[in-house]
């Protein structure tokens, strides 16, 4: 009895990876906004609200992938004199999520942002998601949206609108309880980055 022949099968190249995913997934969400929502909404400030609060999103759930991969830890907060000596930076949450391609650059900037060579998200320094939902993990800088408030994501990942006032008394209850959240700058030199374990 002649052997049967097995079926080859053919490998279509390289596993995309989640970056490119993710982010073909919010382009074309961001097409379809724009394309079928947009023209129907009251203000530009409207959109760019939505597209804060999906960028905002987006940040928790890299951080949540980025947890999943590393042994349940968030990255280091990290930024200006974390490093081992004096005035040193070391290598913040951002360049990490960024390094091990868990988000692109763009979704740290908000539109509705002055800067936009600094992460418009703040990190509240943690060693891991609790799911906790009254913790807070990341929020927006005051006064982006000027009166219209800012945007705040919980552990357990889900994101609130707070009044600016009320937002600012939530900043500085938790400026006191953990020091400053950190605001990595975007797109500098690797040269003056100090990394973990260097």
């Amino acid at each position: 009895m002649p052997d049967a022949e097995q079926p080859q099968t053919k490998r279509l190249g390289r596993p995309v990876s989640r970056v490119v995913v993710i982010g073909l997934v919010l382009v074309l969400g961001a097409f379809g906004f724009f394309v079928f929502v947009a023209p129907i909404g009251p203000s530009h400030r409207g959109a760019r609200d939505i597209k804060c609060r999906a960028q905002l999103h987006q940040i928790v759930h890299s951080m949540s992938l980025y947890a999943e991969a590393f042994g349940g830890r968030l990255p280091p907060a990290g930024g200006q004199g974390s490093g081992e000596s004096p005035g040193a930076i070391a290598e913040s949450w951002a360049d990490v999520l960024i390094e091990t391609q868990y988000i692109l650059p763009e979704f740290l900037v908000s539109p509705a942002a002055f800067e936009q060579d600094r992460s418009s998200y703040l990190f509240v320094p943690a060693d891991r998601l609790d799911g906790d939902p009254t913790r807070v993990l990341l929020y927006e800088l005051p006064g982006m949206h000027g009166e219209h408030g800012v945007h705040v994501a919980y552990h357990d990942g889900h994101i609130e609108t707070l009044p600016l006032q009320e937002a600012e008394r939530l900043i500085a209850a938790l400026t006191a309880a953990h020091g400053p959240a950190s605001q990595p700058p975007l797109h500098r030199d690797d040269d003056d980055r100090v990394r973990p374990g260097e």
